[in-house]
């Protein structure tokens, strides 16, 4: 017979960690925009769950917490450098050699090389004996779900009534934001809807295992939105970027027209898909 996976808080950041640290060890040998991506993605999943289980935990978390969210900073600015360079190579198509190469692209290389180095040293000294040592004594001390009943310090007196306020909590940030998002100056908006999102998503992750109810299908709706709203942040992104120089005037106009293209078809899937997938609160609990 298979055995289950340990579904306790403990084991679900073992979990977390073991991923954090593969994703590290993957960008260390090759910091591509893969493995980037993944280490990303590991230090928020790792953060998501320091942060739902820090309410029952007799032990701080801030010694583990504040490193890895410096990580996710760090991280977000190499991802951040190889998506703009991406985009003005492939989508605007700016030549990438030669004495044809913008200084914008010479420019953005040569800060990817270095916030490369900066994040390399970052995780080379990580710590990683003494994260291990601090999450090993959060976790030892964290109760399994059906211990839970003794409450948290946010008042809950059980594990689905520290879910359901946790995730009620989250949802709410989406349900406010969601309004004002379908107004096409909204920029600022949607890309607090995409972090609400992405908050929500990663809570609902940590509830799957825990509860080993399947989401996939809410997961996967929200990754959609997610992807979607992102792409269009990142379009913000590229716009500072190009701000700060280094395009000549037809390459500046080619850029705006691809860039305001972007923005229009991506704005018009946003508004296709609150209609064909709406937002609405889950919660369920066996």
């Amino acid at each position: 017979m298979k055995k289950k996976p340990d579904n306790s808080a403990a084991a679900i950041l073992s979990r977390r960690l073991d991923s954090l640290l593969d994703a590290r060890k993957a960008c260390l040998k090759h910091d591509d925009l893969e493995t980037v991506h993944d280490l990303r993605v590991a230090t928020r999943r790792m953060r998501a769950a320091l942060q739902l289980f820090e309410p029952f935990s007799p032990e701080p978390v801030r010694e583990i917490y504040l490193p890895v969210r410096e990580l996710t900073r760090e991280i977000g600015q190499l991802r951040n450098l190889d998506e703009a360079l991406l985009f003005f190579l492939d989508e605007i198509g700016l030549p990438g050699e030669g004495k044809e190469c913008p200084d914008l692209v010479k420019r953005l290389r040569a800060q990817r090389m270095q916030e490369a180095a900066r994040v390399r040293k970052q995780l080379k000294g990580l710590g990683l004996a003494a994260l291990k040592h601090d999450l090993e004594l959060v976790a030892a001390r964290l109760p399994l779900p059906e211990s839970c009943n003794g409450g948290s310090r946010k008042g809950a007196t059980s594990l689905a009534g520290f879910l359901s306020q946790s995730g009620v909590a989250l949802f709410e940030d989406i349900h406010h934001l969601l309004p004002m998002s379908v107004m096409a100056e909204a920029v600022e908006v949607r890309h607090r809807l995409r972090i609400a999102i992405k908050r929500w998503r990663y809570f609902l992750e940590i509830v799957a295992e825990l509860t080993r109810i399947d989401y996939a299908t809410v997961l996967e709706t929200l990754k959609e939105y997610q992807t979607l709203l992102g792409r269009l942040n990142d379009l913000s992104v590229f716009a500072a970027l190009v701000r700060e120089g280094g395009l000549d005037s037809r390459e500046q106009s080619r850029f705006d027209s691809v860039k305001d293209g972007w923005s229009t078809r991506l704005f018009e899937d946003f508004q296709e898909l609150l209609e064909r997938k709406p937002l609405r609160y889950v919660f369920l609990y066996q």
